[in-house]
């Protein structure tokens, strides 16, 4: 498709592409820089209709407030409906999530 989005779990590292009219946008995130994400929904109303106008992934960096970061995954101006990808921005934040997560670590006790 027009979007890609991977995760390399070794280095923390997400990237995203993103092809549009010709036009290639990449993004890379280190995870380190991460403390949470959530989905973000804009809605545009037609008539007494609401629907999404754009859709994308808020992630919130230790850097606070200034350094909040929003990749967009859908825009209605470049495409007229959703095909997917509140399901796929979704699976990712669970995804991202659950790697943000502090690792337990064993610890050994010496007897």
């Amino acid at each position: 498709g027009e979007l890609v989005i991977c995760l390399d779990e070794t280095s923390k590292t997400l990237f995203m592409s993103k092809h549009f009219e010709g036009q290639v946008t990449n993004k890379v995130l280190q995870l380190s820089d991460v403390t949470g994400c959530a989905v973000e929904k804009h809605y545009k109303n037609y008539g007494n209709q609401q629907v999404v106008d754009q859709l994308g992934i808020r992630f919130i960096t230790k850097k606070g407030n200034a350094s909040e970061v929003y990749w967009e995954l859908f825009n209605s101006n470049e495409t007229y409906q959703l095909s997917g990808e509140l399901q796929l921005a979704d699976d990712w934040v669970s995804k991202i999530k659950s790697q943000l997560q502090p690792q337990k670590q064993a610890y050994k006790v010496a007897v």
